[in-house]
């Protein structure tokens, strides 16, 4: 499709055109360099297009895009047992990809990495109003009020960086999927 014709079994489409033409699974299979069993288990749940047939189901490029850049409008519950085992172990290799390119870091280390920032930048802001009374003769009141400001800076930070909010938020999407 790069050089802006599809050609699939003697028709030529305009890269426009690819997009919304309708195509069976087979045919999105290939343009998309996919398994024919996934983009099934991928289409199942979508609405295939007016001229489909009982046997014969068409989906347009666009619908399918739409469906794998939202994978979690996948009804994992409709398919098959095969299909399903299919789908977690595509899953699963995917996060142990994004683990491996570092796209995903584990939580611990992240945590780490966020103890190691805040450190630093909380004996920073400590040492602020020292720097600030020292080399810019800032007054004893203007050096209290800076002081005042990063205590409660600090306090916010603390309470924020103790807080489980991300934990909260993962415990509610999994009482929603039961």
């Amino acid at each position: 499709m790069g050089n802006g014709v599809c050609q699939m079994k003697g028709k030529k489409l305009d890269d426009g055109e690819v997009l919304d033409h309708a195509f069976s699974i087979t045919e999105l299979a290939e343009i998309l360099g996919r398994d024919r069993k996934t983009i099934a288990a991928i289409a199942r749940p979508l609405e295939s297009t007016p001229d489909s047939s009982k046997t014969r189901k068409n989906y347009t490029v666009r619908t399918l895009l739409r469906a794998l850049d939202n994978p979690q409008d996948l009804d994992v519950t409709q398919m098959t047992p095969a299909e399903r085992r299919a789908h977690w172990q595509a899953e699963n290799e995917r996060v142990r990809y994004e683990k491996a390119i570092r796209f995903l870091i584990p939580a611990d280390e992240c945590a780490r990495e966020y103890r190691i920032l805040t450190k630093g930048m909380i004996i920073m802001l400590e040492t602020l109003p020292d720097l600030l009374e020292r080399d810019c003769a800032l007054t004893p009141q203007a050096t209290s009020y800076v002081q005042s400001v990063i205590d409660k800076f600090r306090d916010h930070l603390a309470t924020e960086l103790t807080s489980d909010k991300f934990s909260e938020e993962i415990e509610e999407l999994l009482d929603g999927e039961t």
